[in-house]
């Protein structure tokens, strides 16, 4: 599963969701080069560490490879796998992972829905509104 985030106003919200698909798009045509690779890799493995700090967070984590993978991972085996990462094993995540088929877009507070209908290629099942405390938000038809 794979997530994406923003926060703007009602008039930027079909720009904002044509820019991540289309970014998605890219990263399935085009591998990344080493110097944009590299330093991202090294950003990840950073977070990961300062996140290391909290124990919740490490409790999190050990509670989400017990019930997903079954087993703990020494963190020492986490940072080795991230080192061994390509972009060619971003590009294929890619590809496995960014099906625009799939693609669910959840809004919180108003939003154009007929726009991102549009912008998603779909019907509408797939984009949900959600309601905003003290706000319901229905979807156009």
């Amino acid at each position: 599963m794979f997530g994406a985030y923003v926060g703007t106003d009602r008039a930027h919200v079909a720009g904002a969701l044509e820019i991540i698909i289309a970014e998605m798009e890219r990263m399935k045509r085009r591998k990344l080069p080493s110097l944009k690779f590299d330093p991202l890799k090294a950003q990840l493995k950073g977070q990961i560490m300062l996140g290391m700090e909290s124990t919740s967070a490490r409790m999190n984590r050990l509670a989400r490879q017990e019930l997903y993978l079954g087993r703990f991972i020494p963190f020492a085996e986490t940072l080795a796998s991230m080192e061994r990462l390509t972009p060619f094993d971003l590009l294929e995540f890619a590809n496995e992972s960014f099906d625009r088929s799939q693609l669910t877009v959840v809004t919180l507070g108003p939003a154009p829905h007929r726009r991102l209908r549009e912008v998603h290629g779909s019907r509408g099942e797939a984009l949900t509104g959600a309601a905003s405390p003290g706000r319901e938000v229905a979807a156009d038809t």
